[in-house]
């Protein structure tokens, strides 16, 4: 039994990274060797994407997870029995309609996996939401943690390994991911507490995962500093476009600084900044056609790129509409949580891209052969792809040419904007 959910375990896991790859455009891991550990262990990571944060943990961790899951997922009988295979469900106050939370049972069943030198994926916020801050981190990683180790004197060497998922776009098709796994956070340091004092150890150990996860991520402390370091990060990224590596560094920078300024010059820089993304928005233009429109001028020879390539991209576009379209339809159709629309269009597109692919292809067999359906189905993948790069090219063309035309016919405004730009720079760039 056990030989066979490994073998389907990482059948999904090979689907997984195929699908991913398509949605994400790039996936960038920091320290990927911190989750090629042996023995026992937790890996935790923040959770603003729904079900994609355990399968973008799951892809770059080589070893089976469990993962902890929402007991209202099992509410389903075969449903149920097949996520009991890799899922251990945990009740929160919605799952159990007024009855006290009764987690005993999914405690052993944890303590007992770690026990036998499992790995196990758990989400510590506990619930999931669109935004770049950690969360308040619950104490149930650290109280299972502490208990598997306990009940072997501490000798178990488990690990807790934390990940920072950062989206460009969560979203979004072909935005970016940055995996940044931390170091590993032994137990061993916490037994003497824990034999003396269980809960406030247990406490304890919360806090420091919660400040481990908070060093992985862009943990602002408000809403209004996440959107300030966002516009920065658009300025810097306009001005020296950096690898996401390289720019995760940089924007950790940006946040601690802006972290140490005083009240009054944290509040003049964010007014500015405000002022100036707001003038840009009222003129309907982008940061990065508007610095580039600055000493550059627009491109006309691209018109040439487009005309060639616009048969490609309507027949990339038009034999790859269903299999792609159809799952964002239905995501957007249902009104489902925000949050859910990345998971079901790549697990849409995990049913809908191959079943059309095949349909299709069966018909330009039955009409052109067999060795035309061959050629046409290896054209789809790479000619889709053709067809979205087309787009975007073309989105940016406009965009740019907007700015070009307000830098005409309307100097004025482009001139106070580039001055308020000058300023904002001359203010950043001698600390980034």
């Amino acid at each position: 039994m056990k030989f066979l959910a490994d073998l389907l375990y990482f059948f999904l896991r090979s689907l997984v990274v195929i699908s991913y790859r398509i949605f994400y455009s790039k996936t960038t891991v920091l320290h990927p060797e911190r989750l090629r550990f042996k023995g026992p262990g937790i890996v935790v990571s923040n959770h603003p994407s729904t079900l994609m944060d355990p399968l973008n943990v799951g892809i770059q961790t080589p070893r089976r997870l469990s993962f902890l899951a929402n007991a209202g997922l099992f509410g389903n009988p075969a449903f149920a029995a097949f996520l009991k295979v890799y899922c251990i469900p945990v009740e929160r106050p919605k799952d159990v309609n007024g009855r006290r939370i009764n987690n005993t049972d999914s405690f052993a069943r944890a303590d007992e996996h770690l026990a036998k030198g499992g790995v196990i994926y758990i989400a510590p916020e506990g619930t999931s939401n669109i935004e770049r801050r950690l969360r308040q981190v619950k104490t149930g990683t650290a109280r299972i943690a502490l208990s598997a180790e306990s009940k072997e004197n501490f000798d178990l060497g488990l690990k807790i390994i934390p990940v920072g998922l950062t989206y460009t776009a969560p979203k979004d098709f072909r935005s970016e991911v940055l995996v940044n796994v931390g170091a590993p956070i032994e137990l061993k340091q916490y037994e003497k507490d824990y034999q003396e004092k269980p809960f406030p150890t247990a406490k304890k150990l919360t806090k420091d995962l919660q400040k481990h996860m908070e060093s992985l991520v862009f943990h602002t402390e408000t809403e209004e500093m996440d959107t300030l370091l966002l516009q920065i990060q658009t300025l810097l990224q306009s001005q020296a476009k950096q690898d996401p590596g390289p720019h995760f560094q940089r924007s950790e920078k940006v946040l601690k600084w802006l972290k140490s300024l005083d009240e009054t010059t944290y509040s003049k820089l964010a007014q500015k900044v405000k002022d100036y993304f707001s003038k840009l928005e009222s003129a309907g233009l982008k940061e990065d056609s508007f610095f580039s429109s600055i000493n550059e001028k627009l491109n006309w020879s691209k018109w040439i790129g487009f005309i060639l390539g616009f048969p490609f991209f309507v027949y990339g576009w038009l034999n790859n509409l269903l299999g792609f379209g159809i799952p964002g339809w239905i995501a957007h159709r249902l009104k489902i949580y925000h949050g859910y629309i990345p998971a079901a269009k790549t697990l849409g597109g995990l049913i809908f891209i191959p079943l059309f692919y095949f349909i299709q292809t069966k018909i330009v067999a039955r009409f052109a052969g067999v060795n035309i359906a061959w050629v046409y189905l290896l054209s789809l993948l790479p000619l889709g792809w053709l067809a979205w790069k087309y787009r975007q090219s073309w989105l940016q063309w406009i965009s740019d040419r907007k700015a070009q035309r307000v830098k005409k016919e309307n100097p004025e405004l482009f001139q106070q904007l580039m001055e308020q730009r000058e300023v904002l720079m001359a203010a950043l760039q001698p600390h980034f």
